[in-house]
């Protein structure tokens, strides 16, 4: 974007609802992040990193003012990987430091590549990521993970801080020449899924999204890396499956889960898991379970 927009005032940019922002100026240039203030009914932001200057030194790189955006209800970064680009994880950190979105409702984050199986290979932002959302005091209602790597501890963190998520999305990554890949959901992360009234054997924290009610998986099977509990996710999801007639007996207000979408990369479901998410479907559970290829997921 050349300053001299802003200079003129002679593009319409109170007309734009959805915007997407391409290259890394779009993390690193401070006027970039002004174009926010001339958008007064945007709605959805995409930050494409891609395309960058690769004369720019990511030590260069340190966050700009931070701008609170109080209409934006959507925001997507689209991460992109070649040999030349910094860590993804240092654009990441850019973008939530520089940032305050107390309107935001979804966020989706995904690892986008020029080669098959080359996914985000950097460290997850955590300082920055809790900063922003104790800064921004969002109520986000969706977020969506796509080939983010994420260690249990930092999925448990930014999980802990998003009360209010209705709709998950994880999608996990694979590195096609190393079966050394990190599952996001992982047994610990599905004992904290569990309602508390309901089985989990970790009273002392509070069940992980009370509000939940749409689930879409894409894990990784035993035969890719993975460590996918069939069983222990299937008595998560049974433990959230709440009819509205026995609502009023659960004790620790979990919001009664409508739908659900597994596929596991590698492998097919456990017999004695699918015959068990099958009588929540019969019961009324939106489920659909797939068996996801490598070429294609």
């Amino acid at each position: 974007m050349d300053r001299i927009i802003f200079q003129l005032h002679i593009f319409p940019w109170a007309q734009i609802r959805d915007l997407e922002l391409r290259g890394l100026s779009t993390v690193t240039d401070p006027s970039i992040y002004r174009i926010l203030e001339h958008c007064p009914n945007l709605s959805s932001l995409t930050y494409d990193c891609a395309d960058w200057d690769p004369s720019v030194d990511e030590y260069e790189l340190v966050p700009n003012e931070i701008k609170q955006t109080s209409y934006l209800r959507h925001l997507t970064i689209d991460l992109w990987r070649s040999f030349y680009e910094p860590p993804n994880d240092t654009l990441i950190s850019l973008l939530l430091s520089s940032l305050t979105l107390p309107a935001v409702e979804s966020i989706i984050i995904r690892s986008q590549s020029r080669q098959s199986f080359d996914v985000f290979p950097g460290d997850w932002s955590s300082k920055e990521t809790q900063s922003f959302f104790q800064r921004s005091k969002c109520a986000l209602t969706r977020l969506s993970l796509e080939d983010i790597s994420l260690s249990d501890e930092d999925t448990l963190a930014l999980f802990e801080l998003l009360p209010s998520l209705v709709d998950l999305t994880i999608h996990e990554p694979y590195q096609f020449e190393n079966l050394d890949n990190s599952p996001i959901i992982t047994s610990n992360v599905i004992q904290r899924l569990t309602s508390v009234d309901c089985g989990s054997s970790s009273s002392d924290s509070p069940t992980l999204f009370p509000k939940l009610e749409r689930i879409n998986f894409t894990v990784l099977g035993d035969t890719v890396g993975g460590t996918f509990d069939d069983r222990g996710f299937a008595d998560m999801i049974r433990s959230r499956w709440l009819p509205d007639q026995v609502v009023i007996f659960n004790i620790a207000e979990v919001i009664c889960l409508h739908y659900l979408k597994l596929c596991i990369v590698g492998r097919p479901l456990s017999v004695e898991a699918e015959l068990d998410l099958m009588l929540l479907q019969q019961d009324g559970l939106c489920v659909i379970l797939l068996e996801g290829d490598l070429e294609t997921e």
